[in-house]
């Protein structure tokens, strides 16, 4: 098996879809460990995986090489960053109220996981589901 030089790789990389590399960067041929699709470097030097809680975060996509900060793989969900931190809690907060009260109006009690579902998905955070579900008094459907 022969090594790839870093213009090599990033030769390879240039077809592809950044969003369609899994995190293991671009693979030369038998080869298991990856190269940036960006620096063609080694990847045993570091991926960052887009983890806010954590303090990496990423700007476009999910991965990002730690020498250069090139990234690939899936998109971010993309974040309004000019929203008051407070105000958009607030939003989501009543956006999650009422969405649980349609559902005790309907009768249509759901599961904590198919509303967990919901709430994560419209972008809002499990801790709001939380604070709404208890003050509401909802009580999830079993299994």
């Amino acid at each position: 098996m022969e090594l790839k030089t870093r213009e090599e790789i990033k030769q390879i990389a240039q077809g592809m879809d950044l969003t369609q590399i899994k995190w293991r960067g671009v693979l030369a041929e038998g080869q298991e460990d990856g190269y940036c699709p960006h620096c063609g470097i080694h990847l045993s030097n570091g991926v960052s995986v887009h983890e806010p809680s954590e303090g990496y975060k990423n700007d476009t996509n999910e991965f990002a090489c730690m020498a250069c900060g090139g990234e690939w793989g899936p998109l971010l969900r993309k974040v309004n960053r000019n929203t008051n931190a407070g105000k958009k809690g607030k939003r989501n907060a009543v956006s999650v109220k009422k969405f649980l009260q349609i559902s005790m109006q309907t009768g249509n009690i759901m599961t904590y996981e198919q509303v967990l579902f919901w709430v994560t998905e419209s972008g809002r955070t499990e801790t709001t589901l939380k604070i709404q579900s208890k003050a509401l008094g909802y009580k999830f459907k079993e299994g």
